[in-house]
C-alpha cells in the first residue's frame, strides 16, 4: 500500500527542457548576401567610415566585442544626416549581441534607437523582428514576443512559421510539433521520439516494486545494482535489529532505508525525464543544423 502513495507524490509529466548549444561558425555566414549597400569612397575616407569598415571585419570574423565597440564608435562619430547610416550601425549592433545570445541588450538595441521607428521597406526588418521574437521568447516575455510575431506574420508569413517552429523545437515543445508535419523531418521526430522515449511513470512503478529496477529501465545499469543493494543491505539491517528487540535501531533503520527506497523512485522518474531530453537532442539536432533554425543560423545575410 505504500509504494502507491509514495509515487503519487511526485510528478509525472514535466515539459522537457533540452539544452541545445550552438556556437556560430565564420563559414555559416560566408557565401550569403550583404544586406546593405556598401560604403562608397568617399564615405570610407571618413574617420565614422574607417570604424564601419573595421566592425564589419571584426563582425564578419564573429569578433563580436570588437565589432560592437567598432561600430558604437562610427555611431558616434557619424555626422547629421546619415539616417540611413545610423540605421544601419544600429542593426549591426543588435545583430552583434544576438549572435551572442545577449538578449536582454538586442531587445535594448533595438526599441531604444531609431530600429523602431522601421517600416517594412528597410532591408533587414524581416531579420530584426526575427531576432527580437526570438530575444523576446528566450528572456520569458512572452506577451512581447506574440506581438512581434502577429508584425513578423503580416510581413512575411514563412519566416513567422520558420521562426515559430525554431522556437517549439529548441524549447521541446512536443505537443505543439503536430501543427508542423508538413515541415521536412517532423514526423520521423514524432515518429521516433514516440517509439523510444521512456515512460516516467513505469521508471517509479518498477522502481517502487523493486528498488533499482527503474534505473534499468531506462539502461542505467550501474545506477541500479547500486540502488538495488543499498536498499537489499538497509532492508537486511533493519530486520536483524527488529529481530533481536533493537527496537529503537530498527526504527531508525527502517526510516533510513524509506528514504533510499523514496529516492530510488524519484530518481528513476528523473532518469527516464532525462533519458527523454537527451533523446529528444539528439533527434532534433540535425533538423535544427539542416534547416538553420538554431538562432544565430536565422540571420540571412552577412555583414
Amino acid at each position: 500500500m505504500l509504494a502507491p502513495l509514495l509515487m503519487g507524490c511526485f510528478p509525472r509529466c514535466k515539459p522537457l527542457d533540452p539544452c541545445f548549444c550552438y556556437v556560430p561558425q565564420k563559414g555559416d555566414f560566408r557565401g550569403l548576401p550583404s544586406v546593405f549597400p556598401p560604403l562608397s569612397a568617399a564615405e570610407k575616407q571618413q574617420e565614422w567610415g574607417r570604424e564601419y569598415s573595421i566592425g564589419v571585419q571584426f563582425a564578419n570574423d564573429l569578433d563580436l566585442y570588437r565589432a560592437i565597440t567598432s561600430f558604437k564608435r562610427s555611431l558616434y562619430l557619424l555626422p547629421r544626416g546619415k539616417d540611413e547610416r545610423e540605421k544601419e550601425l544600429y542593426t549591426f549592433i543588435a545583430t552583434c549581441y544576438y549572435l551572442g545570445e545577449r538578449y536582454e541588450e538586442v531587445i535594448a538595441t533595438v526599441v531604444e534607437s531609431p530600429l523602431i521607428y522601421l517600416e517594412a521597406t528597410f532591408p533587414a526588418y524581416v531579420d530584426l523582428l526575427t531576432m527580437l521574437y526570438v530575444a523576446y521568447v528566450e528572456t520569458g516575455k512572452g506577451e512581447q514576443a506574440q506581438n512581434i510575431a502577429r508584425q513578423l506574420e503580416a510581413v512575411d508569413q514563412k519566416a513567422a512559421q520558420t521562426a515559430e517552429l525554431a522556437t517549439v523545437l529548441t524549447h521541446g515543445q512536443v505537443g505543439a510539433l503536430p501543427r508542423f508535419a508538413g515541415e521536412p523531418g517532423i514526423t520521423d521526430l514524432l515518429n521516433n521520439y514516440c517509439l523510444c522515449k521512456k515512460s516516467v511513470m513505469k521508471a517509479q512503478a518498477l522502481s517502487a516494486l523493486v528498488p533499482g529496477a527503474g534505473f534499468l529501465y531506462v539502461g542505467q545499469k550501474q545506477t541500479a545494482l547500486t540502488s538495488f543493494l543499498i536498499n537489499v543491505a538497509f532492508i537486511i539491517a533493519s530486520w536483524q535489529f527488529f529481530d533481536r528487540g533493537y527496537w529503537a535501531a530498527g526504527a531508525f533503520m527502517t526510516s533510513l532505508e524509506l528514504g533510499w527506497y523514496t529516492g530510488a523512485i524519484y530518481g528513476s522518474g528523473e532518469a527516464a525525464h532525462k533519458f527523454n531530453e537527451r533523446l529528444y537532442e539528439y533527434l532534433a539536432e540535425p533538423i535544427l543544423r539542416h534547416r538553420r533554425l538554431h538562432p544565430p543560423l536565422m540571420v540571412r545575410w552577412r555583414f
